[in-house]
């Protein structure tokens, strides 16, 4: 079955659907076939020598979607992930979206960009440190750069909402 969702992602790994229609069959992986899913899916991805920036934006979508088997698989969640970990995570994807800028710099201000999905997951992974450690950094990381990706992307309407979500827990009810 891993051979299949490795072809799978490979033949359409590119599309914004493919998170959706693995994530059905993923979590039936025993965890030495999702690693192996997960280290043969991460291969297809055309990186830079970072290892952290796709190179055109086909290869975002396929690293969003391998960044969420991840996390379907409970690897961004503990005990698996420590809290270290998660933090190292959300850095990474706040890294990936702004390194991929240039690849969606000439979409229009109503389309939806395929990076604003690397901040998505950092500031569901950053309500959930808040949430855990009630440690007001993680707050404000997440609300200053769903801001911004709120400004960069007005048609993101995930990013807006993730950031009123935030905005409610101190009372301020809109943007």
């Amino acid at each position: 079955m891993t051979d299949l969702l490795v072809g799978y992602f490979k033949k359409f790994g590119e599309k914004p659907c493919c998170t959706s229609d693995l994530k059905l069959y993923v979590t039936t992986l025993e965890t030495a076939e999702a690693d192996r899913f997960l280290k043969e899916s991460f291969q297809l991805i055309d990186l830079d020598a970072s290892g952290l920036v796709a190179k055109t934006v086909p290869d975002v979508y396929r690293h969003i979607c391998w960044h969420a088997m991840n996390r379907l698989l409970g690897r961004h969640h503990p005990p698996v992930a420590s809290l270290e970990d998660r933090c190292l995570i959300v850095n990474k994807l706040i890294h990936s979206y702004q390194s991929s800028r240039d690849l969606v710099k000439n979409y229009i201000a109503t389309d939806m960009k395929p990076n604003d999905a690397y901040l998505l997951m950092a500031g569901y992974i950053l309500w959930e440190l808040w949430a855990e450690t009630s440690a007001d950094k993680y707050f404000w990381k997440a609300v200053v750069h769903l801001y911004e990706g709120v400004q960069l992307s007005p048609a993101s309407y995930t990013l807006r909402i993730l950031l009123i979500k935030f905005l409610n827990q101190i009372g301020r009810p809109t943007i």
